[in-house]
């Protein structure tokens, strides 16, 4: 992902409409630059299991494109990709640590669960905090993000007392859970879970971020600024993708090809 971040633009931070405001552009989508975020894609999708360590690439794949979105071209598709799209690149940029240090969720492995998560597209972890700290993000993509859009992501933001829902905390707690994290189960569940966090105490950031071609902070103050006073950190990040549609339509297959043929990376 290094590759990645350094193919963009990246802005000094600076305050706008109550965001810690990042903003990053990427120019154009060489082959390479492409292939460093496809490689970052199965992990996002696919939880690492032994049992899928075959050294067979065409079975990888296989699993991999039965959870990823549609790959045609329809209108449906096209949104899903985006969707997906945004919510990962939302995560890959947390992961660089210009919010911080997080423990991410990978949270698109979940989309298939009989009970999906509630609203939150991004969660994340802070262990250092005490008590837990946690961080919930909304991520929009597209061609045009409009006013509504970015209404939306605000409002989700605010609810619950600006903390993720209480499925959701318990969720992560299983999650934990089942993947042998029991200590930080516990520690979870009883510092957000039974102790609930009343509105506005501090202790969770939020995250905006807004993948687009076409820049859309200037309606942020408008239609999406940070609650006056809130004692919440609050992070803002504009990714302007040029060749957003061509990002959002060849990522996916790429990321396929890659496992399928991991000795293709970067092949015209």
């Amino acid at each position: 992902m290094r590759d990645f971040w350094n193919a963009c633009n990246h802005e000094a931070e600076k305050s706008h409409a109550g965001y810690r405001w990042h903003r990053c552009t990427l120019a154009d989508l060489p082959v390479p630059v492409l292939d460093a975020l496809a490689k970052a894609v199965p992990g996002h999708f696919i939880v690492p299991a032994s049992f899928r360590n075959t050294g067979n690439g065409a079975a990888l794949a296989e699993s991999l494109a039965a959870r990823m979105p549609d790959l045609s071209g329809t209108k449906n598709a096209t949104i899903d990709r985006g969707g997906d799209l945004g919510e990962l690149t939302a995560i890959e940029w947390l992961k660089t640590g210009r919010a911080g240090s997080w423990d991410v969720c990978y949270s698109l492995r979940w989309k298939e669960s009989p009970r999906p998560r509630r609203g939150e597209d991004i969660v994340a972890i802070r262990w250092s905090d005490h008590p837990v700290g946690l961080l919930k993000g909304e991520a929009k993509a597209g061609t045009y993000i409009g006013n509504g859009t970015l209404t939306d992501a605000r409002s989700r933001l605010n609810k619950d007392g600006g903390w993720p829902s209480r499925f959701t905390i318990d969720f992560l707690s299983e999650r934990l859970s089942l993947e042998g994290r029991v200590a930080e189960a516990e520690r979870l569940y009883n510092e957000r879970f039974v102790n609930r966090p009343q509105a506005l105490q501090p202790g969770c950031s939020h995250l905006l971020f807004l993948l687009s071609p076409a820049d859309p902070s200037g309606r942020v103050p408008a239609h999406a600024p940070a609650p006056a006073g809130t004692p919440q950190e609050q992070f803002g990040t504009v990714f302007l993708c040029t060749e957003y549609e061509q990002l959002r339509d060849r990522l996916f297959s790429r990321a396929i090809e890659l496992v399928q043929h991991p000795n293709h990376a970067d092949a015209d």
